[in-house]
Order: C-alpha cells, then sequence, then structure tokens
C-alpha cells in the first residue's frame, strides 16, 4: 500500500499546491470546435504537471539515446516508470475532468489551444500521430511501455458517456 499512498499524496499535492503554467502554446486550427475555458485552478494545475512529466520523459528517453548503456541501470528504469506511472494517472484524471466538464466524450481528438481554450476535432489521424509522436518522444530505447496501460486509458476516456448510466460496470 505503499506505492497507493504516495500516488494518493503526489496527486493530493499537486491539486493543492501545484504550479500553474501558462496552458497550450498551440493556435487554433479551422477545423478546431471551441467548446470553452478552462477555469478551474486544479485542472490548469494537473495540465501543468502533465507537461512537466512529459518534459522529463523526453530528458530521460534523451539520456538513454545518448547513453545506451543507462537502459540496464534498474535506477534509471525504475525513475523513467515513476515518471511514466505519474504521468499517465496525471493524465487519465484530466482527460476524464475535461471529458466530464466538456461533454467530450466520444470525441476523436480533444486538446487545448491558446491557453487555456478546449477544442475538439474529427481529424483522427492527428489523434495516432500525435499518440506516435508522444510515444517515440518519450520512450527511452529498449524500455517497453505496456499498451495495456495506454489501450485501457483509451477505453476509460469513453466510459463516462451519457448512454451508459454506471461507468464502473465497464471495469471488470
Amino acid at each position: 500500500m505503499k506505492a497507493l499512498d504516495r500516488i494518493m499524496r503526489s496527486v493530493h499535492e499537486v491539486l493543492k499546491r501545484g504550479e500553474i503554467g501558462s496552458g497550450s502554446p498551440q493556435a487554433l486550427r479551422p477545423d478546431d470546435h471551441v467548446v470553452g475555458e478552462i477555469t478551474d485552478d486544479r485542472m490548469k494545475r494537473l495540465f501543468t504537471a502533465c507537461q512537466k512529466l512529459a518534459i522529463d520523459m523526453g530528458k530521460l528517453s534523451k539520456l538513454s539515446r545518448l547513453h545506451p548503456e543507462a537502459k540496464d541501470d534498474p535506477t534509471f528504469a525504475k525513475r523513467f516508470f515513476e515518471i511514466f506511472r505519474q504521468f499517465t494517472i496525471f493524465n487519465a484524471i484530466y482527460a476524464d475532468a475535461l471529458n466530464e466538464e466538456f461533454d467530450l466524450y466520444g470525441k476523436p481528438w480533444i486538446g487545448l489551444r491558446n491557453g487555456w481554450t478546449v477544442v475538439w476535432n474529427e481529424e483522427k489521424k492527428m489523434a495516432r500521430a500525435i499518440q506516435q509522436v508522444k510515444l517515440s518522444q518519450s520512450t527511452p530505447r529498449g524500455v517497453r511501455i505496456p499498451t495495456t496501460i495506454i489501450d485501457k486509458h483509451r477505453e476509460w476516456s469513453r466510459i463516462g458517456s451519457p448512454k451508459r448510466k454506471n461507468p464502473l460496470e465497464l471495469i471488470n
């Protein structure tokens, strides 16, 4: 239970005292559908934490490419998976809150533009390409990310659909 306590503490710390960044630097695209603005500081803190964790994963990935022997170091692998686990958890909480707040369940791609502007986009190819880029940039060579985590996250992002009364029915 030490791991669960540590995870819960880190989520609590981010929600209470986490830094709030400036949001997304990406400009609106012509095919984006704007649905609103994020005003909740907790969601801003989660997004900022996810950005920082993604940067940390990228740094570790670059380190593993420059020093291939690093991937054999148990400390390196443990650090990478701690960051990856935290990113996965924070991102899942953030995505679920965003889906719930703006009723975005079932949209092919959701994201932020111009700071805290929430958008969705119909371009499925874009969603797949972004996922591949994220994985290729953040995964050190020789370190395999369990795809079941990614697949489960995709499934869980659709759980709260208005057609389903109880989302817990899917988790068995």
